[in-house]
């Protein structure tokens, strides 16, 4: 998310990102929760590539949290597009060259 790990620790979504993008996540993480279920999914932030997943868990007082990981997969991701860019053209050499 481009901040330091003391600029995360201990604050609400709201306070680390921006409200409009935030909204949405609280309504997300409030269904998360309410159906025990886990939730991938893959999000853009300010120009960078994520890939999410969260997560519901009971403590052992039976108190139910979000947990999730999010995980910056932009290099990843602009590689695979490279990959298939260059794959299709090598596709289209290759059919240029059976039909000449």
């Amino acid at each position: 998310l481009g901040k330091y790990e003391n600029e995360i620790i201990g604050k609400t979504m709201k306070e680390i990102i921006p409200s409009d993008f935030s909204d949405n996540m609280e309504e997300e993480e409030k269904n998360i929760l309410n159906a025990g279920q886990v939730v991938t999914l893959e999000e853009e932030f300010k120009g960078r590539k994520y890939s999410t997943i969260k997560f519901s868990f009971n403590n052992i007082h039976k108190e139910k949290y979000l947990a999730g990981f999010m995980i910056d997969v932009t290099e990843r991701r602009n590689d695979e597009e490279n990959i298939k860019a260059l794959l299709a053209e090598k596709e289209l050499l290759l059919m240029e060259v059976h039909h000449s």
